[in-house]
């Protein structure tokens, strides 16, 4: 309780008047009638960003109940984008794992329907919930089968996960298959043109690396590949940190190249022996669309599931990890000289190009399909709560 009230005592002192209450479970609902459903995030983007469109789809879905969104850490872009002007909901900082806040937010929301997204809440959570007998308690899109329960009974399941030989749980009285929700969420209809404008005659195509690492041994490794005469290298990043564009650009001239930046391309073809640098990441989706194949490295999920929406092929890095669906059409790549060796074989045939673009597509629109499936069961179950 001390370490709690200190917590309250910090954030008063910063100003921070409503995180402060927050924490202490001094939460009201939207002042209007209805039934109250509370959505509880946890502090990744990821957990939010699954937590704002599950909302938006809610009160599409039903327009009389009032939606309470909480989360440990809080993205206005995420909020402004998929809430804006949306009608009885409220959004805020959650409160501490502290069994009292916990039991006055619960007490204060009085909801009919308790909803975790994307990561289990801490045991004193979940059990003063237990203690309060807290009804029609939903699991979403938990990231492994593991943290469902722990002695904490679900009315219902939705895993990203399948938990290995086993389709019933102790902990949940209803499992779904397991989907991501994120193959929703990404854009499959987008304009290829990029490559055309880059390479117009001189090149047949944009390979694609996002978030490179050693980049020092990428460079030569690629200047004195057979792929290099025929292709462009393409390189993006997550987050551009200037310190190490300014390493990357070095990198690329000291192995005879001519880096060229994506915010100062002049629209036109560029030259022979040039290296693409994204050095803002607008520029993820459009080159993942146009590139004949991207390489993931580690990253976050919502990117890694943009590069298969697109319809071009995609390798990936050890720390990449996706259902098991897509094991045989994302293959692991673990070197550079795997990943030059991989292109060569993509070059050399516009078959195998076909086909491996063929058999990703088919496998992300099955999961984007079960995803659908699975997404308007839930939606259904709070309809009907």
């Amino acid at each position: 309780m001390l370490s709690l009230f200190f917590q309250y005592i910090k954030e008063r002192f910063f100003g921070n008047k409503n995180r402060a209450n927050a924490l202490l479970g001094f939460v009201k609902p939207p002042a209007e009638n209805g039934k109250v459903i509370w959505l509880v995030a946890h502090k990744s983007r990821y957990s939010v960003l699954l937590a704002v469109t599950l909302l938006a789809a809610i009160r599409q879905k039903r327009k009389d109940v009032r939606l309470v969104l909480t989360y440990q850490s809080e993205y206005p872009d995420l909020i402004v984008e998929h809430l804006s002007g949306l009608k009885k909901i409220g959004f805020g900082y959650s409160c501490a794992d502290h069994p009292l806040a916990v039991r006055r937010m619960y007490l204060n929301l009085s909801p009919y329907a308790v909803i975790h997204i994307a990561h289990e809440p801490h045991k004193s959570h979940l059990e003063t919930l237990k203690q309060l007998n807290a009804g029609n308690l939903i699991a979403y899109q938990f990231p492994t089968y593991a943290q469902i329960g722990n002695g904490f009974r679900y009315s219902a399941c939705y895993p990203v996960e399948e938990k290995p030989g086993q389709t019933e749980d102790d902990n949940c009285d209803e499992i779904s298959p397991a989907f991501n929700v994120l193959s929703r969420l990404v854009h499959t209809n987008i304009d290829k043109q990029l490559s055309s404008l880059l390479c117009g005659s001189r090149f047949k195509g944009l390979f694609h690396i996002h978030n490179s690492i050693n980049d020092h041994d990428l460079i030569p490794l690629w200047r004195d590949n057979v792929v290099a005469k025929d292709y462009l290298l393409v390189l993006s990043y997550d987050i551009v940190v200037q310190d190490q564009l300014a390493q990357l650009l070095t990198s690329i001239e000291s192995a005879g190249l001519r880096p060229v930046l994506l915010s100062k391309w002049d629209k036109n073809v560029v030259s022979e022996d040039s290296v693409i640098v994204a050095d803002d990441s607008k520029w993820f989706v459009a080159l993942c669309a146009s590139s004949i194949s991207t390489h993931m490295m580690e990253t976050e999920q919502i990117q890694v599931w943009q590069s298969l929406a697109v319809g071009s092929s995609v390798s990936r890095a050890e720390q990449i990890k996706l259902p098991m669906s897509f094991e045989n059409v994302v293959p692991e790549i673990t070197s550079y000289p795997m990943l030059l060796e991989y292109w060569q074989k993509l070059d050399e045939s516009s078959a195998v190009q076909r086909k491996t673009n063929d058999e990703l597509r088919k496998v992300f629109w099955s999961a984007r399909r079960l995803a659908e499936e699975q997404s308007n069961h839930l939606l259904n179950r709070v309809y009907d709560l």
